[in-house]
């Protein structure tokens, strides 16, 4: 499996979970922040650079 190249962005966990979390809720932003800001570890970092590439994803609504 590729580790980077074209089109391949580098996640740590949190901002793959936040990426996930947007997916999940069928885009609904509110929605899966709710859920992330349950986990302390995810920091509006995480969420801000996870919404950067889901922005680029068909569920995106913005």
């Amino acid at each position: 499996m590729p580790e980077s190249g074209p089109g391949l962005e580098a996640l740590d966990y949190q901002e793959y979970e936040a990426l996930k979390a947007y997916i999940k809720f069928d885009g609904d932003l509110d929605a899966a922040n709710a859920e992330l800001s349950r986990d302390p570890t995810n920091t509006p970092a995480h969420r801000a650079r996870a919404l950067e590439l889901f922005r680029h994803h068909s569920r995106y609504r913005g």
